[in-house]
């Protein structure tokens, strides 16, 4: 998974929210130039942000670590369960 996909699927989140870097840094407890050094791929995220950012989105530490097919196999599996 590159940098890239993970900085992507954080912007399409936040924007799918209706949020800004501000309101999404503020929420993590950090700096809105951090968060945006994430977007931006200037700075990794590290599991921590990861987990807390899919607390807020309501999605899967996957999501953000797993290609889109594998992440789709994960949760069709799951929805058999």
């Amino acid at each position: 998974m590159t940098d890239q996909i993970i900085a992507n699927r954080m912007r399409k989140l936040r924007e799918s929210a209706g949020l800004t870097q501000k309101e999404v840094a503020s929420l993590l407890h950090m700096e809105r130039q951090t968060y945006g050094n994430y977007e931006n791929c200037k700075r990794k995220p590290n599991v921590l942000v990861l987990a807390n950012l899919s607390e807020i989105y309501h999605v899967s530490v996957d999501y953000f670590t797993c290609s889109e097919q594998t992440f789709n196999n994960n949760y069709k599996k799951a929805r058999r369960l």
